[in-house]
């Protein structure tokens, strides 16, 4: 119950944070020197630490990249999640089981929200 109640309250507080002229911020402007301090501070949920909550966590950045569009501000916050589901591949019993597929889940989104282009501009496939 505590852990849900947080996780509402973080998503209402991003989905504030995250409004269009945050997300349109000039590079090397305040704002996005803000906007690039709250995307590293969520990526850090994907620690290994906070592994017990991914489960109510993950589902939430589907949303945040819903609302980012196709805007790369949440370049960082993919790049982790991206860094996130290789080692969950390479360590699969590491994590809660439901892990992988809600890493998935919320890559997806961002693939949706933004598009294949932007996406694979920020995560080039290493095609081996």
């Amino acid at each position: 119950p505590m852990a849900s109640t947080a996780v509402k309250s973080l998503g209402a507080l991003l989905g504030a944070c995250l409004d269009d002229q945050l997300l349109g911020s000039a590079p090397g402007s305040q704002a996005a020197a803000v906007l690039i301090e709250v995307v590293g501070e969520t990526s850090r949920l994907l620690e290994y630490r906070f592994q017990e909550s991914w489960p109510s966590i993950l589902p939430g950045f589907g949303t945040l990249f819903a609302r980012a569009g196709q805007s790369r501000a949440l370049a960082p916050l993919l790049l982790a999640l991206v860094h996130l589901h290789e080692v969950l591949e390479t360590a699969p019993a590491a994590a809660p089981k439901q892990a992988m597929g809600l890493v998935e889940s919320a890559v997806g989104g961002a693939v949706a929200a933004m598009g294949p282009q932007v996406f694979l501009e920020l995560v080039p496939l290493a095609l081996q």
